[in-house]
């Protein structure tokens, strides 16, 4: 945080069906809680595992003072392109004001082919090199949404 990054919640156990059940709020509120134990701020933004969400989840999830953000610019880490290739896609759909999804990891799963990021390591430089060129700038969501990171 002190170093310009926004913390976000995105559920404790990134659970793909956390949406169906309250026990998905429940995920929330213990990653909320969990976040605040550790760094003194309960985050304002929540996103969803793999995108899944339910009307009473958002329900609940305004209801305790946060905000759902998504993306709309994504790619598929994982079927075999180059990190240039990524780039190059990624930097194709930039519009004004686009959130881009990538990755740090393969859910709570650590040892298994798919948990390796070294090609969206690799690409990361070159997306934002190429942002770079066609004029674009990066904003935490927090400035892009106009909003406070944390409640």
């Amino acid at each position: 945080m002190a170093t310009g990054h926004v913390l976000g919640n995105h559920t404790y156990t990134h659970d793909a069906n956390h949406a169906l059940s309250t026990q998905g709020l429940e995920d929330i509120r213990l990653a909320q809680q969990s976040i605040y134990s550790v760094t003194g701020v309960s985050p304002h933004f929540y996103r969803p595992p793999h995108g899944k969400k339910s009307p009473w989840e958002l329900y609940f999830v305004k209801q305790d003072n946060m905000v759902e953000v998504t993306w709309n610019i994504s790619v598929s880490e994982l079927n075999g392109d180059s990190a240039d290739t990524i780039a190059r896609k990624i930097a194709s759909q930039a519009k004004p004001g686009a959130i881009i999804l990538l990755h740090d990891g393969y859910g709570t799963d650590h040892n298994i082919p798919q948990a390796d990021k070294s090609l969206t390591v690799a690409a990361l430089p070159l997306i934002i090199d190429s942002l770079y060129e066609q004029g674009y700038t990066f904003l935490t969501v927090a400035d892009l949404l106009d909003m406070p990171a944390y409640n």
